[in-house]
Order: C-alpha cells, then structure tokens, then sequence
C-alpha cells in the first residue's frame, strides 16, 4: 500500500507548522488585540433599530398578505381601501358617544326632580285648600330650589313652607 503525503498550505508560508517568527504565542495575541493595542469589543445592537426593522418587516409581510387576498376577491388596491373606510367609518358611527349620553341623562335627572317637585306642590297646594285653577301660577311663583334632599325626597314641609311665603307675598 501506498501512502499519500498530505500538506497543509496556510497563507503565511509555513504550512501552518510552526508560528512565525517573534510570535511566541502561535499568533493568538494578534486576534485580541488591534495596532496601537487596544482590544477589540464586539459589536454592539441597537434594540430599538432592531425593533423598527422587525416591525416594518412585519407591516410589509401583512400588506402583501391582505393585497393578496383583495386579489383573490376580486377587488382593486382602491376597491379594498374604500371598503376599510367605510368599515372604520360604520365602526366609529357604531361607538356610543359617552358624553352625549351624560349630558342626556343629567337633562333626565334634572326633568324628573322637576316634576317630581311639581307634583309633590300640587298636592301639597290642594291640601292647603288652594283653588285649581291658581295653582299652576302658585307654582312658578314658588321657590322650590330646597324642597328636595339630598336622597331626592320631598320635603313637605320645607315644600309648605315655600308655598305660604308665596301668599304671603
């Protein structure tokens, strides 16, 4: 049987046998350390560019995905644009508007302390034995502004007491 010599070339020359001249540690301090001997850090990331660049990624991969599927639909880039508006605008239209509706239900609150007030007078009114037909000007002349406490009862009598001031007067 034969045997086959096998050499190693390395770029220095030397076949990679031996280190080079002056080199006593096998060439291993050159990787450490640069001209004028500082050493070398590894690189460094910036998380929040990394970040930006996954998340753009990100927004391409599903514009390619719903594009696509406008596509199999049948519908143009302008058809899909138009039909996500009018969603957004049906889904807005859709929200309750909270402020709206607070300013309802205090005008509500506020109407029914009226007439429940209104009603408390009348009868407080036809029990003094005012006649029918003055108690509708009995009381819009009344004051009857602390006639309701502040678990919303009628006060009777802090509610007679605002209506004889009115005859009085």
């Amino acid at each position: 049987m034969r045997l086959k010599t096998i050499c190693f070339f390395a770029p220095d020359g030397n076949g990679g046998a031996e280190p080079p001249a002056g080199d006593p540690a096998g060439g291993a301090s050159g990787q450490n350390q640069q001209e004028g001997g500082q050493n070398i850090t590894p690189p460094s990331f910036d998380y929040e560019k990394l970040a930006g660049i996954i998340q753009g990624k990100q927004n391409v991969a599903e514009d390619t995905v719903l594009k696509n599927y406008f596509k199999q639909q049948g519908l143009s880039q302008a058809d899909a644009e138009a039909a996500i508006a009018a969603f957004k605008q049906q889904k807005a239209d859709s929200q309750p508007n909270v402020e709206a509706m607070q300013a309802q239900l205090n005008a509500a609150q506020a109407e029914s302390r009226r007439l429940l007030l209104e009603n408390a007078a009348t009868v407080s009114a036809i029990e003094m034995g005012m006649d029918a037909r003055t108690i509708p000007y009995l009381l819009k002349m009344a004051d009857l502004t602390n006639c309701l406490s502040q678990d919303g009862k009628v006060d009777d009598e802090a509610m007679k007491k605002a209506l004889n001031q009115v005859l009085e007067e």
